[in-house]
């Protein structure tokens, strides 16, 4: 498993980085219809060991539909995650 560094070491050499600190850095994905998605990566530690938590925005609440992100279907698998509303 790569450290943090090493995965900051080959992220910083493959993408160019919108922010990048210590602890997170912010990719941008750029599609061909002028959309973007924004990508946080982060570590931090818990239960004595390193973590990477992915964290990307998908809409604002009022354009989504709450019962229906929330399904799981069937044939996905989901090891971690949760749908967050601010």
């Amino acid at each position: 498993m790569p450290t943090w560094q090493e995965v900051q070491t080959y992220v910083r050499s493959k993408y160019k980085l919108a922010k990048d600190e210590a602890n997170f850095f912010d990719m941008v994905w750029a599609y061909d219809d002028s959309r973007t998605q924004i990508i946080r990566v982060r570590h931090f530690t818990a239960f004595d060991k390193d973590w990477l938590e992915f964290r990307s925005p998908i809409c604002a609440e009022a354009n989504l539909h709450h019962p229906v992100a929330l399904v799981i279907h069937d044939g996905i698998s989901r090891q971690g995650g949760a749908l967050v509303l601010e």
